[in-house]
């Protein structure tokens, strides 16, 4: 059984902060609509309440070119009250699988679980499994990425 952290205890209804991620694509617009519907959806859910929402659009996919992401991660590092960040796809956190797993471990440090309307909520976050599911998700994304640009 896991262990309640003293965030989930606190209140029935849980903080979270959604990140959306788009290119320089025709059509963005539309994509930034449908990823924020679909972490509304998600927020929903989960039972939690959104309490901010932080975007980066063109672009990179790389940590450094993403300042929407490093003021997230800077504004979760002050406030400490958010449970959940939540995105449409695992891969709005980085195609790079190195960013990725940095990403993913500043969130784990923080105590924030991350949910993806594409591909779930895993169990904690923080078992084996749980790391290797996503770390096989980082890497099929770069690998897409990467044969897309050829």
């Amino acid at each position: 059984m896991e262990k309640l952290s003293s965030k989930e205890t606190q209140s029935s209804q849980k903080k979270a902060v959604i990140y959306l991620r788009v290119g320089r694509t025709p059509g963005w617009e539309t994509a930034i609509d449908r990823q924020r519907q679909e972490c509304e959806d998600l927020a929903r859910a989960l039972a939690a309440q959104v309490a901010g929402v932080y975007a980066d659009h063109g672009g990179s996919g790389r940590f450094k070119d993403r300042p929407g992401l490093r003021k997230l991660l800077g504004d979760l590092g002050r406030s400490r009250d958010v449970f959940w960040l939540l995105v449409s796809s695992r891969d709005k956190l980085g195609r790079n699988t190195t960013d990725n797993r940095g990403v993913r471990m500043a969130l784990d440090g923080l105590g924030v679980r991350l949910a993806s309307a594409a591909e779930g909520v895993p169990n904690s976050g923080s078992t084996a499994a749980d790391r290797f599911t996503a770390q096989v998700h980082s890497t099929v994304a770069e690998l897409y990425h990467r044969r897309s640009i050829r």
